[in-house]
């Protein structure tokens, strides 16, 4: 565990420095030009925290298309938006009880965090017509409907909310994250996904003295076709998508 937490405080000290000049970047544009910005920044930051980690991602399937794109992906760590945020220039959602965290609130803000309440109906709303924005602006939006993180062997039911932002404006693409192995030993199945979980751990930070303490782990990241939003229903899309996922669950490579 001295591994993890040694990697815990140099991630969040690089990662501090990368932010200080986004910031600094970011004062210079305006508009959409700066929450492009932002995302491009935080793929940065994914990419050195990932380094730092040792966690070595590869991808699988199809190369995302341009224009509107609302990615869809599952949920097992507290790093999935790092991990996959490696790959592609994306604002995330997450809950927004991390934008009031000292430090890790700060660093999620100045690159475009759309926070989630997810504890009142009346925020829906809000969360659509954030979601509806960013896309508007240029900027993909990735999203976690599971609502939560499980143990990896089973993708929970999905939200809906999400899916009524991109209704008729967009497309959307799945992407499944997947551990292809631990210490170098492949990890067949939800073997990977189950030991790298959150469900593990009560804490944040017990969760990623975890994570960070392995020597390295292998990520597979697998994007599945994508597929027009136009003319659908939020529920027809979710359960479209759900089933979409589920294909790509078991396409391990």
């Amino acid at each position: 565990m001295i591994r993890g937490w040694f990697r815990i405080v140099l991630s969040l000290s690089a990662i501090a420095v990368w932010t200080v000049f986004t910031v600094l970047g970011a004062r210079r544009r305006k508009g959409a030009e700066r929450l492009q910005y932002q995302a491009q920044r935080q793929r940065g930051g994914a990419r050195i925290l990932s380094r730092i980690g040792r966690f070595r991602v590869t991808v699988a399937g199809e190369t995302p298309p341009p224009g509107p794109m609302l990615y869809v992906a599952n949920h097992i760590t507290a790093l999935d938006p790092i991990l996959i945020g490696t790959q592609v220039d994306v604002a995330f959602a997450g809950k927004i009880e991390i934008i009031g965290w000292p430090v890790m609130g700060w660093i999620a803000r100045e690159h475009g965090i759309i926070g989630v309440e997810r504890s009142r109906r009346s925020s829906t709303r809000v969360f659509v017509e954030a979601i509806r924005n960013r896309l508007a602006e240029g900027v993909p939006v990735m999203v976690f409907p599971e609502g939560g993180i499980g143990w990896g062997d089973v993708l929970l039911p999905f939200k809906t909310g999400a899916f009524e932002a991109i209704s008729g404006m967009g497309r959307i693409q799945t992407v499944f994250m997947d551990v292809a192995a631990i210490d170098g030993v492949p990890t067949p199945g939800s073997e990977g996904r189950h030991r790298l979980s959150h469900k593990h751990h009560d804490t944040l930070f017990g969760h990623l003295a975890h994570a960070f303490s392995y020597r390295s782990v292998d990520i597979q990241v697998r994007f599945g076709p994508s597929f027009s939003a136009d003319e659908m229903k939020r529920k027809a899309l979710a359960d479209m998508t759900r089933a979409a996922m589920l294909r790509l669950q078991d396409q391990k490579q």
